[in-house]
């Protein structure tokens, strides 16, 4: 897949980061099937949508599903065919002390 024509979305740096992000994200809970049941299909049919779009910075959680969210997003983006710097996934860490591996031997880049 290409990336989305310039100007579909407006694109607006991420601090010091040299990232330019879009100015609306696309939130993934919904992919952890926190608000109902949500299929592969589905959630990778949205994250095409979103893509193509113009969105590019897509936000995640463990907590959204006990990881699942992560997962199928994952899945998603890798579906896209795309180049990984033509998309952010920022997630979150460090509300529970105990519950989640985060070691570099389990997580999958």
């Amino acid at each position: 897949m290409s990336p989305p024509a310039a100007g579909a979305i407006e694109l607006r740096p991420l601090g010091n980061t040299g990232l330019n992000v879009s100015s609306i994200g696309f939130g993934a809970s919904p992919l952890g099937n926190v608000f109902g049941n949500v299929s592969e299909e589905e959630a990778f049919a949205a994250v095409r949508r979103a893509f193509r779009l113009g969105i590019n910075f897509f936000d995640t959680s463990p907590y959204y599903g006990g990881t699942l969210s992560e997962k199928v997003l994952g899945k998603a983006l890798k579906a896209l065919g795309v180049a990984r710097d033509q998309y952010i996934v920022s997630t979150k860490c460090g509300r529970y002390k105990e519950g989640f591996d985060f070691s570099a031997s389990w997580l999958e880049t």
